[in-house]
């Protein structure tokens, strides 16, 4: 549960923070970056508990791009296979694609996270070419055996990146 600190006492909350519950009762609230909202909103219902006059112009419009980009690949949610790749109290790396493996985002949410960056080895087709975040190509072959250097962008944050196949 993902809720806007206009909600949280007036004494103890912080100015324009987007904060997460880590329990059920609302004693371990921590401040998430905007993109950590994104990531705990993919491929699910997207659920806000805030005083919408209370939400910044900024915030709003964060929201309704969030919810425009959804939307936008609504087809591709509709079948995504989702996996976790790893799950450790620093970093939770999952992999969502369609089923034949030509369209993948990989999102690296981290927790506590002290590193920089994370090498991550998606599930891809080996006999396929890539194209890395519409950048690099990359053989589905070297994804498989050396992998894909991810940064970690900080705490309560989220990085990702996208891999589509692409004709060789």
């Amino acid at each position: 549960m993902l809720r806007l600190d206009a909600q949280v006492q007036e004494v103890h909350k912080p100015h324009n923070r987007i904060v997460a519950c880590c329990d059920a009762w609302w004693y371990d609230i921590a401040g998430v970056h905007p993109s950590y909202l994104e990531a705990y909103h993919t491929c699910g219902p997207v659920e806000f508990s805030c005083d919408l006059t209370r939400v910044s112009e900024a915030d709003r419009a964060r929201f309704t791009e969030f919810i425009a980009g959804v939307k936008e690949k609504r087809e591709f949610w509709k079948k995504a296979v989702a996996r976790i790749l790893c799950d450790t109290e620093s970093v939770t790396v999952y992999q969502y694609s369609d089923m034949e493996l030509t369209d993948i985002m990989i999102q690296v949410v981290s927790g506590e996270a002290l590193q920089n960056q994370i090498t991550v080895y998606p599930v891809v087709c080996e006999n396929k070419m890539y194209l890395v975040d519409g950048d690099k190509q990359v053989s589905g072959k070297e994804i498989t055996k050396e992998g894909i250097d991810i940064p970690v962008n900080g705490w309560k944050e989220m990085s990702k990146i996208t891999l589509v196949a692409v004709e060789c």
